[in-house]
């Protein structure tokens, strides 16, 4: 879509991002996958999921998918066909199932949110070790205003 798609954005001048900003293409750090997993920060992951509320469909064996059709969470078959709301607890790591019309903290159900990531407590993949850290980086895109 950026090298195709014309950007409304004021420095793009109606032309797709990739054309408006070639300097986009040319990468301000270079990739080092064995650093990848040392620089991965799952609290922040943690917080970026927090900021989210999904809709769910119960179905008619109380479960919801969340992240692809083969991430079945059960809620209970009390709320086969009943709309829920998703979030996400990072201190607990749990996603808590709320009915959608009900009164707030009325949780109908939690579920572990961790082994569907493949990640375990610390931040590594489940089953590795954690790397020790590489050290700073710099690691944000370039801004531009498209």
């Amino acid at each position: 879509m950026t090298f195709e798609l014309p950007s409304r954005a004021e420095g793009c001048q109606g032309r797709p991002p990739i054309v408006a900003h070639p300097e986009l293409l040319q990468p301000r750090h270079p990739f080092q996958p064995e650093h990848e997993l040392a620089l991965f920060d799952l609290k922040r992951v943690d917080a970026y999921l927090a900021t989210f509320t999904w809709e769910r469909l119960v179905g008619k064996t109380g479960q919801i998918t969340l992240g692809g059709r083969h991430e079945r969470y059960t809620v209970g078959r009390a709320y086969k066909g009943q709309q829920v709301l998703v979030r996400f607890d990072p201190p607990t790591v749990t996603l808590s199932f709320t009915r959608w019309m009900s009164r707030e903290g009325d949780r109908s159900a939690s579920s572990p949110a961790l082994g569907r990531l493949g990640l375990d407590r610390s931040g590594g993949l489940a089953g590795r070790p954690r790397p020790t850290a590489v050290g700073p980086a710099a690691l944000s895109p370039p801004r531009v205003s498209c």
